[in-house]
């Protein structure tokens, strides 16, 4: 399964960046629910790669269960920051997450920040290491590059 979805997605991802002539974008999770999760060799590593995105702090040396703290962002510097749905948005407090990227001055000069490329992301987009992990790389696809692939009711799959 692994090797179809990869082929299929990965296929649809690269004719679309490169008949765009666009450069390959970089992401980094900011999740509040984990602050050690995302680095190489995690599931959204995988994603990333999937999606036809670089991984940001794996880009530079960072592991899975390392801490994704400011450091890390600033030396990361990606194109884009995808916050995980917090309880703040789950509750109506809408501006509340993505206004502490926009605001804060040490992540002023970040591309993401510099671009308003600070984007929520459901966490069952995140955290989605089952068979419809497929949704998420395509969310992660779309969030970095326009819609590659059609906003579509998602199927999922149950696992027993």
């Amino acid at each position: 399964m692994r090797l179809r979805v990869s082929c299929t997605l990965s296929s649809a991802i690269k004719s679309k960046v490169d008949s765009a002539s666009m450069k390959p974008k970089s992401v980094m999770l900011v999740s509040k629910m984990n602050h050690n999760y995302g680095g190489k060799g995690s599931f959204f590593d995988d994603m990333c790669h999937f999606a036809g995105v670089k991984n940001a702090p794996a880009e530079i040396g960072v592991l899975n269960g390392q801490l994704m703290d400011k450091e890390v962002m600033l030396r990361a510097n990606p194109d884009y920051f995808l916050l995980s749905i917090s309880w703040e948005l789950k509750h109506d407090i809408k501006d509340g997450y993505k206004k502490e990227f926009l605001e804060d001055p040490a992540l002023a000069n970040l591309e993401a920040v510099k671009n308003n490329h600070v984007c929520y992301l459901k966490d069952k987009y995140l955290y989605a290491s089952n068979q419809n992990c497929v949704w998420a790389i395509r969310k992660i696809a779309n969030l970095a590059y326009g819609d590659i692939f059609p906003d579509e009711e998602e199927v999922f799959l149950k696992g027993y």
